[in-house]
């Protein structure tokens, strides 16, 4: 029984009945809950990007109404044009890049310092920081 392999066919009634019969019915509801529950994360990990996106195509006075779930009512790039056209967007997108560079180098910086600390047998505070980063 071991040695069996399920072939991998169309999926027909007498297919699901023959592995229900052979005693294989755990796999098939594993497989079955598990792409279920992968779709339903899916769709509530990008539904809020979805959701953004189609607000900002949609019109200003449009969105206030609400109601917006997966296409906009009202199809506008008057949103984009504003923001492009107020010039903050580039301050935005310049702050973003500044935090996000000195934060990686202050990171790594960080990390060096403490794994040279680490790597060596005497220090002062040895047991004492080895059972705090723990």
């Amino acid at each position: 029984m071991a040695n069996q392999t399920i072939n991998p066919g169309p999926a027909s009634a007498a297919a699901v009945n023959r592995r229900i019969r052979r005693g294989s019915i755990e796999p098939f509801l594993f497989n079955t809950f598990n792409i279920i529950f992968m779709i339903s994360l899916v769709i509530v990990t990008l539904y809020p990007f979805l959701n953004t996106i189609v607000v900002s195509l949609n019109a200003g006075n449009d969105t206030i109404r609400g109601g917006l779930y997966l296409w906009p009512r009202e199809f506008t790039w008057q949103n984009y044009k504003a923001i492009f056209a107020s010039g903050t967007i580039y301050q935005a997108f310049w702050i973003s890049v500044a935090r996000t560079l000195l934060s990686t180098v202050l990171n790594i910086i960080l990390t060096t310092m403490l794994a040279y600390t680490l790597s060596r047998r005497n220090t002062y505070f040895e047991n004492q920081s080895l059972l705090f980063l723990s």
